[in-house]
């Protein structure tokens, strides 16, 4: 009984390693600095619980608008505030990133420009399955500005440019 019980926990283990292994969880952040580019972003305004279902429904519409404006960018969004010392309350802009100011804005939405700044970005090749990957980002910037003694600002830029790609910015402070 104890031997099958044996083999039946290494099955588990392994096949929750075969899991993370698919879904990136190995993958490690890389984080360079950098000039960020100016970028627009078309999208509105949210504050509440990062958990919540007012966030999820917000992304959501975002991701149509993405589709039914057919705009060239990426699902993304900047926050003003970091939710693990806010007890998960975010003050963000949810959007379209996008490279041009060319893009019309529907009724409803406003756009506004991303100024090019001095930043760590970080990046990651994996799917954001329990959002695994985005907080392996902000783990890998965190830990490398306290290595480079580099102190950062409250504003954050997360955008997807794929479904298993993310890229995360925050300013560095003047």
């Amino acid at each position: 009984m104890m031997k099958k019980l044996f083999f039946i926990l290494i099955g588990l283990v392994v096949f929750f390693c075969i899991i993370y292994l698919n879904v990136g969880g190995f993958e490690k952040a890389s984080v360079v600095h950098k000039t960020s580019s100016n970028r627009f972003i078309i999208g509105k305004s949210f504050e509440g619980n990062a958990k919540g279902e007012d966030f999820s429904a917000l992304f959501l519409e975002i991701e149509e608008l993405k589709k039914s404006q057919n705009y060239k960018g990426f699902l993304g969004g900047i926050y003003f505030n970091d939710p693990s010392k806010n007890e998960g309350n975010i003050k963000a802009f949810l959007g379209v990133i996008l490279l041009n100011d060319l893009a019309k804005v529907p009724i409803g939405f406003e756009k506004r420009k991303i100024n090019s700044a001095n930043v760590l970005e970080g990046k990651v090749v994996a799917s954001n399955y329990f959002g695994i990957s985005v907080n392996k980002v902000y783990k890998a910037i965190f830990d490398y500005a306290d290595q480079s003694n580099i102190i950062l600002e409250d504003y954050f830029i997360e955008w997807f440019p794929n479904k298993d790609e993310i890229i995360v910015q925050i300013i560095i402070e003047k």
